[in-house]
């Protein structure tokens, strides 16, 4: 057998593993006849590898569980993925901190902490950084940690490892070899990648049941920036210069004599856009808010009080809120009809009100153009408090445990 023969051998099997992984993410409880079924293996090809991960105690037997769905015969016992058998650390920056979670392969969180005081140095992030990472390790005890997966704003390139750019971000950090001076520093494997397609993994991976077996959707987040990150026959969409999903820099209003450079979603909908839009609101002192007895320091008004004041009526409050939403709205429609997917995850604080989430899916459906719009489904995770930072472990059990490559608009495949 040549070397090339055997090379392509390993890496047939090697893709026979992580779509086994794949089936056992995807299903609660499965047996290894419909895992062959379903991936066209055979059944011996499926026992062998099953039987070796049941060894590594990744795959557990699930005792007197049989797979009822089968004919006649000896119904094949089911299997199941074992989430306890390893733990990663994930991590999500923002400019309000840095999250930190010790996570087990299902996503569920063993440990987590927040870091508000991040050094914008580089190497002082460095030590910070690993400093968490050490203590996430601590409380792992003898449970091995695969790897640390770290959540950007902005442009990151996952290929290289490197923050390429936030408009708010630390300028200390773009274009340093982040991955490779982490796992430098921490012993461990680091995946890093733009929170925004991290998002997108996270609901993949721990959140099926919101897709309802679908491996193609879009995750929308809306925040400081708006986001928009699909999944495509179970991959990532990266695009050249991995900025695929980053609607937010979509121009809505074209320039104009008023408005020489436009206008993008993030800047008629970005949380910047609506506190200022708020500001402006309260400079009218015929305008009566809510605000104005609720907020100490009108420079930064804290998201859980806009939330509020919407929710008790505010008349002002609910003008700007309801205005976002259909710009945000406006922009999906303009995405589902470029590419036509029909699952919509709505993320991110905003959606924490159904006024909201009902205003966006509202817009969708008045500007989407599709034959079979009655299968469009919208829905809403609220991915808690420490969702940056499971998103960021969804990074890690992606890359180091699945093994997934990614696909890259017009280049084929990177690691």
């Amino acid at each position: 057998m040549t070397r090339g023969n055997g090379q392509n051998l390993i890496q047939v099997r090697n893709n026979n593993v992580n779509a086994i992984k794949w089936m056992l993410f995807r299903n609660e409880k499965i047996s290894r006849a419909r895992i062959a079924e379903a991936l066209n293996l055979t059944p011996a090809t499926v026992t062998n590898i099953v039987a070796e991960l049941i060894s590594e105690g990744v795959v557990r037997e699930e005792n007197g569980a049989r797979d009822k769905t089968r004919g006649t015969g000896r119904k094949p016992i089911n299997i199941s993925l074992n989430g306890e058998a390893f733990a990663v650390i994930g991590l999500g920056y923002t400019g309000r901190g840095l999250q930190v979670c010790l996570a087990d392969l299902r996503g569920r969180i063993i440990a987590r902490e927040t870091e508000k005081n991040v050094p914008r140095d580089y190497p002082q992030a460095l030590e910070v950084i690993a400093r968490l990472a050490e203590r996430m390790q601590s409380r792992a005890g003898e449970r091995p940690v695969l790897g640390m997966g770290l959540a950007l704003p902005g442009l990151v390139s996952a290929q290289e490892g490197k923050y390429i750019r936030w408009q708010i971000g630390p300028e200390d950090w773009f274009g340093k070899p982040l991955a490779e001076d982490l796992a430098r520093r921490t012993g461990l494997p680091v995946r890093v990648d733009n929170a925004g397609r991290a998002r997108a993994k996270r609901v993949a991976l721990f959140a099926p049941e919101l897709l309802e077996g679908t491996d193609s959707f879009v995750v929308l987040y809306a925040f400081e920036g708006i986001a928009c990150h699909m999944q495509l026959m179970s991959r990532i969409l990266y695009g050249e210069g991995n900025a695929a999903g980053e609607i937010g820099n979509m121009v809505m209003v074209p320039e104009s004599a008023q408005d020489p450079d436009g206008r993008t979603l993030n800047s008629l909908a970005g949380y910047h856009a609506i506190q200022q839009q708020l500001r402006d609101g309260l400079a009218d002192p015929s305008e009566h808010c809510m605000l104005r007895d609720l907020c100490r320091d009108m420079e930064e008004i804290p998201v859980s009080l806009i939330l509020m004041a919407q929710q008790a009526g505010d008349p002002l409050v609910c003008r700007v809120m309801e205005q976002a939403m259909k710009h945000i709205g406006t922009a999906l429609a303009n995405l589902v009809n470029f590419a036509n997917p029909h699952y919509i995850v709505l993320t991110g604080p905003w959606f924490r009100n159904v006024e909201n989430q009902e205003t966006v899916r509202r817009i969708l459906m008045k500007h989407i153009y599709s034959a079979d719009r009655d299968q469009m489904r919208v829905v809403y995770q609220d991915a808690g408090e420490y969702g940056t930072a499971l998103s960021g472990a969804a990074l890690a059990v992606h890359r180091f445990f699945l093994n997934e490559p990614v696909i890259l608009a017009g280049q084929g495949t990177a690691p």
